[in-house]
C-alpha cells in the first residue's frame, strides 16, 4: 500500500514561499520507496517532454496546513479586514471563496471537520461545500448539532444534518445562502453575515442524469446569485463512475445535460441562453470520477507492458496500479496528470470547455481505503484525481479570480475519498464603481461594428444542416438604469453550418462611456437555428469576445472563437470587430452609411 503519513510537507510550489509559521495541510510521502515495482525509466515514455506551461501553471498554489487550523493560512487578516470594510458600510471590492468537494461514502462523517471547513470560517466572506453519497444513519456521540438555522433571506430553515454540523462548526458569523439537494448529492453555500447586504438574486437548481436520465443518483446542483454586480455560480456534481470510453463518454454527457437543463427564471437570467454565456464566474466541483487513462493519445507514461486485449480484469486493474502507484511514490504529477481523462476531455473541448484548474500536486483522492488516515490506496482500483474544483470566468473577467491553494485532507477517513479544497479571491463590481448611462449620455457612448462574421463548422439542428442566425447581448443582468430594450440580430443564412454574413451585421450600440469598465466587458453572440414555429429556434451555441483590446485601438481586431453549446465546442465564428467613439460633434459615420442598422446590445 502507499502510506502517506502527515508529519512531512510538499514544498511550496510558487510564486513564493509560505511564512515560517504557517504550514501546510496537504500530506507528503514520509518516505520515497526505493523497492517500487516499476522504475522511473520503464513508465517514460521515449517522446516524453514537460508539459506545455497553461493557465493553471500561473495559478498562485499557496499550500495550507495538515492541521486546518483556525488561522488558514498566511491572508486571515486580510480577509478579516475586508469583512471589517463591510460593517463600515463600504462595499466589498473582493471577496475570498473557501471551496470544498468531498464523496462521503454514505457515512457519518468526523465530529471534527478540521480538513473540510475552515474553523470558524477563517474571515472567508463565502464558505462552499458540495458533498456526494452523503446519505448515513446519524450516531453522535459528541454534541448535537443545528437541525435548522436562520438563512441569508431572514427565513429559519431545516438542515441537513452534516450541513448542522457545517453550521456549528463555523460558528454565529456565518449564515446559508441557499441549499440545495437531490437524492445522495448536497450543496451548501455559507456567507458571513457582513456580506448579508451585498447578496442579490439567489437562485437553486437541480438537474438529474442518473437511470434513465431522470434518477438522482447523478447529477448536478447550482446555487446562483449576485455579490454586488458580480454574478457566481457554484454547481457540485456527481458524474457517472467506472473506467473506459463508455463512462468517459457518459461523464462527458452528463456535464452537457446538466447544462443544458440548468434555466433558471427570467428575473435572474435569460433563460434563452446557458449558464457559462450568462454568468461572470462559474465554480465547477464534485466527485467528476473522470479517471486516469494510461492508453490514452498524448499519454506520457510508457504503457507498453498493459495490453487491454489480452488481461482480464483483474490483470489490468494490477498493472495499472503498478505503474499509478511508481508514479505516485515518485511524486511524478506532470506525467500522472499525462494520463488524466478530465484534462484532455478540455482541451479538447468535448467538456466544460473554457474551465480551468489549478495544479494537483498531490496524490489522488480515490479509491482509498475507509479507516484510515494517510492514503492506503485499494489495489484492485486505479488512484485517480476524480474529485475537481474547476472555473470559468467570461473572458473580460479571467483576471478577477486569484486561486490561492488547493490541496486535500488525508487525514479525514471516513470514506473512500478524501476532501478537495481550494480558495480564490475575486474581484467584485458594485454599483458606486459603474458608470451606467442614461439617455440623455447615451449618446456619448461608442459603437461597436462587427465585419467580415462568418459561422465554421456549426451544429447540426436540421436533418443536415441549419438556418443560423446571432443575437447579440453585452454586459451583466443586474446593471440598473439601463434603457437598452431592443434586440440586436443578424438574418439568418438558410441551409448552412458555414453562413457568411459579412458585413451584413448590426452596428451595437455599447451601455457605458466609462473605458475601465468597457475593458471587463464580454460581447456575447448567441447563434440559434431559425425556426417559424418557435420564438428564438434551437440553441447552437455562444461565442464571446472580450471588449479590452478593442478600447483604445483605431484599426480593427480579429477574431476567432469556439462556439460552446453546454461546454462542448460546435465550430467557431471569425471576424473583426471595431469599438468607434463619436466624434466631438457627435456624429456616428457608421450609423449614417445605413441606419436600417440601428439596434443596441440587450443587457443580459
Amino acid at each position: 500500500m502507499v502510506d502517506y503519513k502527515s508529519d512531512a510537507k510538499y514544498p511550496v510550489t510558487a510564486p513564493g514561499q509560505l511564512p515560517p509559521n504557517s504550514t501546510s495541510y496537504i500530506t507528503s510521502p514520509r518516505s520515497i520507496s526505493q523497492n517500487t515495482s516499476r522504475s522511473m525509466s520503464q513508465i517514460i515514455s521515449p517522446d516524453a517532454t514537460e508539459r506545455s506551461p497553461s493557465l493553471a501553471d500561473s495559478v498562485d498554489h499557496r499550500i495550507r496546513s495538515t492541521e486546518y487550523r483556525e488561522s488558514h493560512g498566511d491572508k486571515q487578516g486580510d480577509r478579516i479586514l475586508n469583512l471589517d470594510q463591510l460593517v463600515k458600510g463600504l462595499p466589498p471590492s473582493h471577496i475570498d471563496l473557501h471551496i470544498t468537494t468531498w464523496n462521503m461514502g454514505n457515512s457519518q462523517p468526523p465530529d471534527d471537520l478540521t480538513g473540510i471547513a475552515p474553523r470558524k470560517g477563517g474571515g472567508y466572506g463565502l464558505v462552499v461545500v458540495g458533498v456526494q453519497e452523503a446519505t448515513y444513519s446519524i450516531k453522535r456521540k459528541g454534541a448535537q448539532v443545528p437541525s435548522q438555522s436562520e438563512f441569508v433571506s431572514g427565513k429559519t430553515r431545516q438542515l441537513f444534518d452534516f450541513h448542522g454540523a457545517l453550521q456549528a462548526w463555523l460558528g454565529e458569523h456565518y449564515l446559508p445562502v441557499e441549499t440545495v439537494k437531490l437524492l445522495e448529492m448536497r450543496l451548501i453555500v455559507f456567507a458571513h453575515r457582513n456580506l448579508r447586504g451585498h447578496l442579490s438574486a439567489i437562485d437553486v437548481m437541480d438537474e438529474a442524469t442518473g437511470l434513465a436520465h431522470v434518477v438522482g443518483n447523478k447529477g448536478g446542483l447550482v446555487v446562483r446569485m449576485c455579490v454586488g454586480l458580480t454574478s457566481l455560480a457554484f454547481v457540485s456534481c456527481h458524474l457517472a463512475a467506472h473506467e473506459g470510453q463508455e463512462y468517459l463518454e457518459r461523464r462527458n454527457s452528463d456535464t452537457e445535460e446538466v447544462l443544458q437543463g440548468v434555466r433558471f427564471r427570467e428575473h435572474s437570467c435569460n433563460p434563452n441562453l446557458d449558464l457559462l454565456a450568462q454568468t461572470d464566474h462559474v465554480f465547477w466541483l464534485g466527485d467528476l470520477n473522470y479517471r486516469v487513462d494510461l492508453a490514452r493519445e498524448g499519454c506520457k507514461v510508457n504503457s507498453q507492458g498493459i495490453d487491454k486485449s489480452s488481461m482480464n480484469k483483474k490483470e489490468l486493474a494490477k498493472a495499472q496500479f503498478d505503474v499509478v502507484k511508481t508514479l505516485i511514490d515518485t511524486r511524478s504529477w506532470d506525467l500522472l496528470w499525462s494520463a488524466d481523462e478530465l484534462s484532455n476531455e478540455i482541451k479538447h473541448q468535448r467538456a466544460l470547455a473554457g474551465f480551468v484548474e489549478g495544479k494537483y500536486n498531490f496524490p489522488p483522492t480515490f479509491k482509498v481505503q475507509f479507516k484510515k488516515q494517510g492514503m492506503h490506496y485499494n489495489p484492485e482500483r486505479t488512484p485517480a484525481w476524480c474529485d475537481r474544483i474547476l472555473w470559468r470566468s467570461n473572458p473580460g473577467l479571467k483576471a478577477a479570480v486569484r486561486q490561492h491553494s488547493l490541496g486535500s485532507s488525508p487525514e479525514v477517513s471516513t470514506s473512500d475519498h478524501k476532501p478537495v479544497w481550494a480558495t480564490f479571491a475575486v474581484d467584485v463590481e458594485n454599483p458606486s464603481h459603474t458608470n451606467v448611462i442614461t439617455d440623455s449620455k447615451f449618446k456619448d457612448c461608442p459603437d461597436l461594428v462587427i465585419s467580415s462574421l462568418q459561422g465554421h463548422n456549426l451544429k447540426v439542428c436540421d436533418l443536415s444542416d441549419s438556418d443560423p442566425y446571432i443575437k447579440f447581448y453585452i454586459g451583466n443582468n443586474q446593471i440598473e438604469g439601463s434603457m437598452l430594450n431592443e434586440l440586436a440580430e443578424t438574418q439568418k443564412q438558410n441551409d448552412t453550418l458555414n453562413p457568411c454574413w459579412g458585413d451584413d451585421v448590426p452596428i451595437l450600440r455599447c451601455n457605458t462611456a466609462n473605458k475601465s469598465q468597457l475593458e471587463k466587458q464580454s460581447l456575447t453572440m448567441a447563434v440559434y437555428d431559425y425556426d417559424f414555429e418557435k420564438k428564438l429556434g434551437d440553441e447552437m451555441g455562444f461565442a464571446q469576445i472580450c471588449l479590452g483590446d478593442a478600447v483604445d485601438s483605431a484599426r480593427e481586431i480579429e477574431f476567432d472563437e469556439p462556439v460552446i453549446l453546454n461546454g462542448v465546442k460546435y465550430g467557431k465564428l471569425t471576424g473583426t470587430i471595431k469599438m468607434v467613439w463619436p466624434d466631438r460633434e457627435g456624429r456616428r459615420a457608421y450609423r449614417e452609411k445605413n441606419k436600417k442598422e440601428e439596434a443596441c446590445c440587450t443587457l443580459l
